[in-house]
């Protein structure tokens, strides 16, 4: 799996010298940082996304994973919140692996757990 995260540094990489300002790069290369233990490219590429497009649920989810894997599970459950916020698939985070950790968290399990029907629904 390193190769195929490094390929995708390296894709994020050649799209961000073409395109500076293209916030899915800066995540997908934040995500496969993180994942290949470079937390700390991965927080900046993190931050740069984020600061591009603040409120795309994709890279709020990307933030969360970033933040699981380098040990930040506070701050990987509120950018989980703000992804649900934002509009993303509770079913999808719930069947994340990257959340596997965070499947018995009273927090997690709030976080996916469908929103109550509104009377006369």
């Amino acid at each position: 799996a390193a190769g195929a995260y490094t390929r995708s540094i390296s894709l994020a990489r050649e799209q961000l010298r073409l395109n500076p300002r293209d916030a899915m790069a800066h995540s997908y290369a934040a995500t496969s940082l993180a994942k290949t233990k470079h937390a700390a490219e991965a927080g900046t590429e993190m931050m740069q996304a984020l600061e591009l497009a603040p409120k795309e649920p994709s890279i709020l989810v990307d933030a969360a994973v970033v933040a699981a894997l380098t040990g930040r599970t506070a701050d990987a459950v509120g950018w989980l919140r703000k992804a649900v916020s934002a509009g993303y698939c509770r079913t999808i985070l719930a069947q994340q692996q990257e959340f596997e950790g965070f499947r018995n968290d009273p927090e997690f399990q709030e976080i996916i757990a469908a929103p109550p029907r509104a009377a006369g629904s």
